[in-house]
């Protein structure tokens, strides 16, 4: 199998770092103000339709690294790409950190995270405690997952170096087990008040669901129907469509809830996977993207890692705070622009600082 490089994932790569700063810019608004508005011609309900937008996003970051690491042909070194994420991890947890105790002044606290709930800002104990027990920023849970991921891959690949007639039942399968018990958890109870509860121990000895669409991501890459791409393109709209209905529903609800976000609810899964198998479908693989795309593409994951805090400070401050705040159907793509442009600049020049581009 040839090695080149996919243009099709870089591609990819761009539309989803957009679409994680999309979703992050709309939940800044419908998360403080759930249930506030039920029209569905409001700034609460635009808000949900820019943050149902982006919702592919962080899936198809989990499928490309499956459709390129799960690849028989290609070394796969786990300490190595277990370090080339884990390493700026780090040091990003010791940034935002260090930006909790500065904003702790302020009683800044929105940032922070911890595996303690709701740390208390004033309390720099408190915020390194919870440093060490999980993600230090909303968005760094990312990172442990795909950590989680990479560990487990050395014992996928060898599914994957089956031949193409044999691995594919089995990929079918275990997309099917993991992703289906997800699926039944979350939708049972919806469909039939009635549902039992299903004994614990059961559900235990299946792989998280992130590992279905991790597997997920290498079957519709090397097994999908070749189809006319309006077949994906159609079923990313649905997705997209039901989880804006979804959450917009919500609303109106006495505990009004944003579970449609959810990334294992099958209307984001139907997102996903459209929107994967469509910007990688075979004609688009090695079709040559514009060299800014590569640049982009290089740089995307410190992007991820900073634009939680761009955005916080562009949305909070200033003349975009307000906009953001007073008008979201402008305020939050502004931005998001800007969140954008800035991040890819600070992760552009560190990429710049060879020495240094490891750690961050």
């Amino acid at each position: 199998m040839a090695q080149g490089r996919v243009h099709s994932f870089d591609r990819l790569r761009v539309l989803a770092t957009v679409g994680v700063v999309l979703l992050h810019g709309g939940a800044g608004v419908i998360g403080p103000r759930l249930g506030e508005q039920t029209a569905f011609l409001s700034d609460v309900n635009a808000a949900n339709v820019y943050d149902s937008a982006g919702r592919f996003a962080v899936n198809c970051f989990f499928m490309i690294s499956a459709a390129l690491l799960l690849v028989p042909e290609r070394s796969f070194d786990l300490v190595r790409q277990t370090r080339k994420v884990a390493v700026p991890l780090l040091t990003w947890s010791l940034v935002y950190v260090g930006f909790a105790v500065w904003a702790s002044r302020t009683g800044d606290a929105e940032l922070i995270n911890g595996s303690a709930g709701e740390p208390d800002p004033s309390a720099p104990v408190q915020i390194v405690r919870d440093a060490l027990g999980g993600p230090v920023a909303y968005h760094l849970w990312f990172v442990y997952v795909l950590v989680g991921l990479y560990l487990l891959t050395p014992l996928l690949r060898p599914i994957a170096a089956r031949p193409a007639a044999e691995r594919r039942p089995l990929l079918v399968y275990a997309v099917a087990l993991i992703l289906g018990i997800e699926l039944l958890q979350r939708f049972l109870p919806l469909l039939w008040s009635g549902t039992p509860t299903v004994y614990g121990g059961f559900i235990d000895v299946v792989p998280t669901g992130y590992v279905g669409v991790f597997l997920l991501g290498f079957l519709l890459y090397h097994h999908a129907p070749r189809v006319p791409a309006v077949v994906p393109a159609g079923v990313a709209l649905v997705g997209f469509v039901w989880v804006v209905l979804a959450v917009w529903r919500q609303q109106a609800e006495p505990e009004p809830s944003l579970w449609g976000y959810d990334n294992l609810n099958l209307p984001v899964l139907l997102f996903s996977a459209g929107v994967f198998t469509f910007m990688t479908r075979p004609s688009t693989r090695t079709r040559p993207a514009p060299r800014w795309i590569g640049i982009f593409s290089a740089v995307s994951y410190r992007i991820y890692l900073v634009h939680a805090l761009v955005l916080h400070l562009v949305r909070t401050e200033g003349p975009t705070g307000r906009l953001y705040q007073d008008s979201p159907v402008i305020g939050i793509p502004v931005a998001v622009v800007i969140t954008l442009v800035v991040s890819f600049a600070i992760a552009w020049l560190m990429d710049r600082v060879k020495p240094l581009r490891s750690i961050w």
